[in-house]
């Protein structure tokens, strides 16, 4: 009977790289499947909350963190087949308290990071229902490895953390894409990473291809903003071709001026246009307020290089009691100049107050934007 080649084996595994069981099964089968599944099952690990075991009568706590540190130990190779690395406190609780949060207590995660040879991707993420995780209240072993780690990966995603230290983004030439969900920064100190002088020596700058910003307060997006604009060593913007922008905030008070978030956007925008190829702004009512509609906020026609542009907000509410939102898209996106690569437009509305809508004008406004496009 003739040998297959490996290749066909690798190819039929790979049709089952979704499946943790089949894999695991796999495994055991033949030594010829073995390497390939451990590559599949080790690829991205995620560690959880530890949860109860119930043997009988006996309840255990099992600690998924502690199980994985004791595996490496005796199987030193398969932590260099892990990609991707998360740290996870998301959960479905009925009710969530950060300050029960299984990461402050943890050991172990500090003990596998730095037995993570070919890590490429590194995703630490809070839970959406109750308060975010305090990097500030993490022991500091586990800061330390984290530092240590970051100079080496070329992905991080953070979401639903407060108190991080800009430390943590400053040294990682590798670093390609970037994702930030409700982050909140924070200079760093000693209370938040106490940290020897040689950790924080510069390196070469970061050329960052993919940004994603999520933020839903105007603490949040200040803490972001203003480093970038003050630290230009950290990361080169030259060369981001992928961003998506979701900045919410709420103008509390009448403004004579742009507010300083926006100019934020616009600064950010501005920065990058010359080659970005996808854009994905969700915009503030605020941008089409008579306090900012004379300043540049979104110039499409510096961006020569643009293949996808999605613009996603709210053109009505009654909280604004205006149309400015439409004459302001149907302005910038008439600016987007016929040499452009311009290949897909998505235009995603919202209208809120629905019975408030203007009897006249808003559908004809509407039809303007569609004309254009």
């Amino acid at each position: 009977m003739p040998t297959l080649p490996p290749e066909l084996y690798e190819a039929i595994l790979d049709h089952l790289g979704g499946d943790s069981t089949a894999l695991r099964t796999c495994a055991l089968v033949s030594r010829l499947f073995a390497r390939k599944c451990q590559q599949l099952l080790f690829r991205s690990i995620t560690l959880g909350r530890p949860f109860k075991q119930f043997e009988g009568s006996i309840v255990s706590k099992n600690w998924p963190s502690k199980n994985l540190y004791q595996t490496f130990s005796s199987s030193p190779h398969l932590g260099r087949l892990i990609e991707e690395f998360e740290i996870s406190d998301a959960t479905l609780m009925n009710f969530y308290r950060e300050e029960l949060s299984w990461i402050r207590k943890d050991l172990d995660v500090a003990r596998i990071l730095p037995l993570l040879g070919n890590l490429q991707a590194l995703v630490i993420t809070g839970n959406y229902m109750g308060s975010r995780l305090n990097f500030r209240a993490w022991k500091p072993e586990l800061k330390f490895a984290i530092l240590r780690k970051t100079p080496s990966i070329s992905t991080i995603y953070l979401a639903y953390i407060r108190n991080v230290p800009w430390m943590i983004l400053k040294s990682i030439p590798s670093l390609k894409s970037l994702y930030l969900y409700q982050v909140s920064f924070v200079a760093n100190d000693a209370t938040v990473l106490p940290v020897s002088a040689e950790l924080d020596a510069d390196s070469k700058q970061a050329e960052l291809e993919t940004l994603h910003i999520k933020t839903t307060s105007r603490e949040e997006w200040r803490s972001l903003y203003l480093w970038l604009q003050i630290d230009n060593g950290s990361f080169d913007l030259d060369h981001l071709t992928d961003l998506t922008l979701d900045v919410d905030f709420v103008i509390e008070e009448p403004q004579t001026s742009g507010p300083e978030e926006i100019h934020g956007i616009a600064w950010l925008l501005q920065r990058c246009s010359g080659s970005l190829r996808s854009l994905n702004l969700i915009f503030p009512q605020e941008v089409a307020s008579p306090h900012f509609s004379s300043q540049k906020y979104l110039d499409l026609s510096s961006m020569p290089s643009l293949q996808e542009l999605c613009l996603h907000g709210c053109v009505w509410s009654d909280r604004t009691g205006s149309q400015n939102i439409i004459p302001w898209l149907v302005r910038n996106i008439s600016e987007v100049p016929e040499s452009c690569q311009l290949q897909r437009l998505t235009l995603l509305f919202t209208i809120e107050d629905f019975e408030f809508l203007p009897e006249t004008g808003f559908d004809e406004a509407v039809g303007k934007i569609w004309q254009i496009s």
